[in-house]
Formats: C-alpha cells, sequence, structure tokens
C-alpha cells in the first residue's frame, strides 16, 4: 500500500527538499526541470492559486511526487489543475521511485480523478513519452483527451568525440572549421565554463545577447521580462550548487560574444537557451559553442544532447531528431451526476 499525503504550503514543500532531491536521484527519467531548484523559484515567482502536491510514500520513504496547483481561470471562471513549472519548463511529470513506478503513478493518478470535486478542468502538459503516468492510462477514457503538443530535437550522442566528427557530415565540418579560422583572424576566441565567481557575468550576457538576437525581429524574447531574468539567477545559482548547471560562455577580445545556457541530466545535457553577438554572426559563435558544449557533453558520458522545446533549424544542423511531448487534459464537466455525488460524498464535501 502507497500512503499519500497532501502538500499545501511553501513551508511544508521545503521540508520535503531532503527526500525530494534524493527521489530526483532515484528516478532515471527525471531531468533538472523536476528539481527543486527549478520548482521552488518558479512557485515563487510564478506561482499564483493553491498547492497541491501529493506526496506518496512507501514503508515510510518518499517514492513519488506529483506536482500539482489550483488556480482559477477569471475570463472562464474555471478552476484548473496544472504541474507546477507550466508555461517556462519543457519537461513536467511526476518523479517516482523506479521500483514502484507504475503503482506510485496509478496511485496519483487514482487521487487525482477521486478529487475531481476540487477542479473543473485538469491540465497536464510537456509530457514525454516516457512518463509513467501516460503508462497506467486507462486505453480509452471520454474522461481525458491525450494529444501531441511540442517538439523537442534531440540527438543521440557516441561515446567519444572522435566518433561524433566522424559521422558528423564533411561539408557541415568544413562550415564550422571555416568558422573558426574567421574568428580567429578576428583576434582569437575561448571558452569557459561559468563558475560561482563568474555566474553573474555570463548570466548577464545571456540575458544581453539574447535580447539582442530577438531585437532584430522586433521581439521582446523570452528573457526580456525582469521576473524571468530574477527566476533564471536564481535557478542558475541552485543549479550550480548542484553541480547540474552547465552555462558556456565564448569570449573574443575579452568580451562574452555567445553563451549556451544549459543543464546536466544523469544521461542528457539540455540545451535551455542560448544568443550570440549579431555582429559576429559570420564567425558563427554560437554554432562554435554548441559544438563545444556537445563535446563536454560526450567526455562526461552523456548519450544524448537535448535541443528541447521548438524546431528551430539550427537544431537540425546538427542531426537532431524531433520527440513529441503530449498533453493530458479531462474535464470534471464530463463526470455523470451520479459519478459526480460519489466523488464529492468521497471527499466529505
Amino acid at each position: 500500500m502507497i500512503d499519500l499525503e497532501a502538500v499545501t504550503t511553501v513551508e511544508a514543500l521545503e521540508a520535503l527538499c531532503p527526500e525530494w532531491s534524493a527521489l530526483l536521484e532515484r528516478d532515471p527519467h527525471a531531468t533538472p526541470f523536476q528539481s527543486p531548484e527549478w520548482l521552488l523559484p518558479w512557485w515563487k515567482h510564478f506561482g499564483r492559486g493553491a498547492l497541491w502536491i501529493l506526496a506518496l510514500r512507501w514503508q515510510g520513504a518518499l517514492v513519488g511526487l506529483a506536482p500539482f496547483y489550483i488556480d482559477t481561470v477569471p475570463e472562464e471562471n474555471l478552476r484548473v489543475l496544472s504541474w507546477i513549472g507550466a508555461g517556462i519548463t519543457d519537461y513536467l511529470d511526476l518523479i517516482v521511485d523506479p521500483d514502484v513506478a507504475l503503482p506510485a503513478a496509478s496511485r496519483a493518478y487514482d487521487q487525482l480523478v477521486r478529487c475531481r470535486s476540487r477542479w473543473d478542468r485538469c491540465d497536464l502538459q510537456e509530457l514525454r513519452t516516457s512518463s509513467p503516468l501516460l503508462a497506467i492510462l486507462p486505453k480509452e477514457s471520454c474522461l481525458m483527451t491525450l494529444s501531441a503538443q511540442e517538439a523537442c530535437p534531440a540527438i543521440s550522442l557516441p561515446t567519444t568525440v572522435e566518433a561524433f566528427w566522424k559521422h558528423f557530415p564533411a561539408e557541415r565540418r568544413r562550415k564550422l572549421r571555416r568558422a573558426q579560422r574567421y574568428l580567429e583572424r578576428l583576434g582569437g576566441f575561448s571558452v569557459e565554463r561559468a563558475a560561482a565567481e563568474t555566474l553573474q557575468e555570463c548570466l548577464d550576457a545571456l540575458f544581453r545577447l539574447h535580447r539582442s538576437r530577438w531585437e532584430e525581429r522586433e521581439l521582446p524574447g523570452v528573457l526580456a521580462d525582469p521576473s524571468i531574468q530574477v527566476f533564471h539567477r536564481a535557478v542558475a545559482a541552485g543549479l550550480l550548487k548542484r553541480g547540474m548547471l552547465r552555462l558556456y560562455a565564448l569570449r573574443h577580445r575579452g568580451a562574452i560574444v555567445s553563451v549556451v545556457y544549459g543543464f546536466a541530466g544523469k544521461k542528457c545535457f539540455y540545451a535551455y537557451l542560448g544568443g550570440f553577438d549579431p555582429a559576429l554572426a559570420p564567425a558563427s559563435p554560437g554554432a562554435l559553442l554548441i559544438a563545444h558544449a556537445i563535446e563536454e557533453a560526450i567526455r562526461e558520458r552523456r548519450s544524448e544532447f537535448d535541443f528541447l522545446r521548438g524546431r528551430e533549424s539550427y537544431k537540425y544542423f546538427w542531426g537532431a531528431q524531433d520527440r513529441m511531448n503530449y498533453r493530458l487534459q479531462m474535464e470534471s464537466s464530463s463526470l455523470s451526476t451520479e459519478e459526480r455525488v460519489s466523488v464529492e460524498e468521497s471527499n466529505g464535501t
């Protein structure tokens, strides 16, 4: 029997952090986006409504965490249940111990269904095909809609850097070599990974360079909002301490002219955002830095390089293949009168 408790305050959630972090390490499919270092700052800066986090325990140990919250959409007057992190997070899911993954997912799903009187719409976005939640869903149900949502292009990595370049298309290798020689003729470059003493400088460069690229299109870009920047400063600092931050910077004549902001998972590098100086576009500093990030991921024995959401053309230059995320939606109004009464009675309402 898997026991379940609802966590409804930030203080109670923060108290779970040591167990939460240990569970994250055990879950082979968990990503940095399910970490306390990502989700707690998200709730602090963007959270609204009420926390409703399901903590699952077996023999006293935390074996699952379902980070939900419920908020009211004013224009529709609907209570919507979503993942903490929704919107700016590429992968959202339960965190489960692999030894009890399916029973834990089933227990969380059953509780979600039993407590339909709490919400009007359940909207669980950015689920990967490996999600245990998808594995236990009924094959056919009039209560839910499961639809493809966004593509996350990714490449499989070989075990050595040499093997990667050996199988990389020759013309693309030549293009990168030409860009490297061009930048060297302009004064050379160096690449570094952000450490505690350089973190804020690298983040400042990320915000500046990302903005400059979007300004060319007369758009603000996803990092223009000051609250987003504050959020990422907190996330980067937390993941740096945890050893999961991979923030690479390319310097040219002392200035940072390209940045790749990513995270190291168990077997995968997650390339979240980047930017480069448009004035140096002929030198392809962004591509050169991605090449460095790929090589480092291979040296760290990661088997995947994930470009995350979006079908931007540069991702396919590296041979990325699309993988789909999925969206699960349910409406409590689809319950019959008898089912609604039964659910409400079981919840004491």
